[in-house]
């Protein structure tokens, strides 16, 4: 995902829209925002499908943070990366980003994560497990415990390096399980799991059309202070008006009561 600026034009537009909002005043702007909200919810499909892929971008950014490798270039990397993967595998890119996000965590270099991602996708096909049991798997090695992967056959040189250990992982996993992961999406599933992916991207496009608009976010900002300051405002309305309020109920119940009592007790059958 693109890391996008805001413009002057942007900067103009929500100024212009802060600016209704105050003018407005409080139920105006609240009913506003109402009108956003409900037309965000026209759209949610796209709108969760890019908010699920702006968290994944997310916390990757904080992972590679956190590990002290955040960079645009290494960013727009495994991003490029994670594109290619959904292309040529059954995996999204959500799913891929996920996969390097924790390679990234469990120690592996920028010249390490392209090779790894591709074994840890083999592997979870190979295996037959979930993506997420084989990058814990792949994880493992990288911090240097090759235990669980000899279940599996895949025996290292316990006299070898740690890094050289890894290297034997990785040549047995293409030995053994290589192509795995490219293989599925040549089948009649496969193809048609790949034209779901390539809608949801389009569902992702037309939902950054939305979440990535700094005037809307900004007006949606104003407009959940305004319906703030509405509930507040109806508080204080309601505890000043307590007692008005209760005669208005009372009044009500009188005239409820009085109604049934006009009632006739029995209807007339035909």
């Amino acid at each position: 995902a693109k890391l996008g600026t805001v413009g002057p034009a942007a900067d103009a537009a929500s100024a212009r829209v802060t600016a209704a909002f105050s003018r407005a005043g409080v139920i105006i702007g609240a009913s506003v925002a109402g009108g956003i909200f409900a037309a965000t919810k026209a759209v949610e499909a796209f709108v969760r499908a890019a908010n699920e892929q702006e968290n994944a971008n997310v916390r990757l950014q904080q992972t590679l943070r956190a590990t002290g490798q955040l960079s645009r270039a290494y960013y727009d990397q495994l991003s490029a990366l994670s594109a290619q993967f959904q292309r040529t595998t059954r995996y999204g890119d959500d799913a891929v980003l996920s996969v390097e996000r924790q390679l990234v965590a469990f120690g592996a270099a920028p010249n390490q994560i392209k090779k790894l991602t591709a074994a840890t996708l083999d592997l979870a096909e190979g295996m037959g497990r979930d993506l997420s049991g084989a990058t814990l798997v792949m994880g493992k090695a990288l911090a240097g415990e090759f235990g669980t992967l000899s279940r599996y056959g895949i025996l290292v040189d316990e006299n070898a390096t740690r890094a050289q250990k890894l290297a034997q992982v990785q040549e047995q996993v293409a030995l053994r399980f290589g192509g795995q992961s490219t293989a599925g999406i040549r089948t009649f599933e496969g193809r048609a799991g790949q034209l779901s992916k390539a809608l949801g991207e389009v569902h992702e496009e037309l939902g950054f059309v939305f979440t990535k608009s700094e005037v809307l976010n900004r007006i949606l900002e104003h407009g959940a202070s305004a319906v703030f300051d509405l509930a507040e405002r109806v508080g204080k309305w309601r505890e000043a008006n307590a007692n008005v309020i209760d005669q208005k109920f009372v009044a009500f119940g009188e005239w409820f009561d009085g109604f049934l009592a006009g009632l006739p007790e029995h209807a007339s059958g035909a």
